[in-house]
């Protein structure tokens, strides 16, 4: 079981039967994965649950993950990719739960602390990443009316600065 960056590992060589409603904590242990240490994640298994808030991001490096936002079709995604940059870059909550695929998945967790000095070396990849970002929120159904009418007219009246400032005689 996954809980952010630890690991609830099953050890059950003991008993022949697991009875989930009975506490036996000796057949767990917690184990923390570093940053950035590659983990393998089960099929079926939570990379990230809907409406955690964490400043962590996801490197697909082998294998699939289905991503399930609330509400509409699950989609798959294929290494080499990434996910959970919506949290990381805007610091609000998971936008859907993300699991393993079916054959799993080896990934690697990526702090803010590692990504955003990566992102302001480069910005053409800090570019591509907030298209991502802004295109999965839509899909998501995270980005609402009000918000898409401010960006709107942030954007003509950025024009409109343009023109006149284009205009002005002096």
């Amino acid at each position: 079981v996954r809980l952010d960056r630890y690991f609830r590992l099953f050890d059950n060589h003991k008993y022949p039967f697991i009875d989930p409603a009975e506490d036996q904590p000796e057949l767990t242990r917690l184990i923390e994965v570093e940053p950035d240490e590659p983990f393998i994640l089960h099929p079926g298994e939570f990379a990230v649950r809907r409406g955690e808030m964490s400043d962590h991001m996801y490197l697909l490096l082998e294998g699939t993950v289905e991503v399930q936002p609330e509400g509409r079709a699950a989609i798959t995604l294929q290494s080499p990719a990434w996910f959970g940059e919506i949290a990381l870059l805007r610091g609000e909550p998971r936008t859907a739960d993300v699991v393993g695929g079916a054959q799993g998945a080896r990934m690697l967790r990526m702090s803010k602390m590692s990504v955003m000095p990566a992102l302001q070396r480069n910005p053409q990849l800090a570019g591509e990443m907030s298209k991502v970002s802004n295109a999965r929120r839509e899909a998501a159904g995270v980005v609402d009316a009000p918000e898409q009418r401010t960006t709107l007219l942030r954007r003509l009246g950025g024009v409109l600065r343009g023109i006149l400032i284009e205009m002005r005689p002096w």
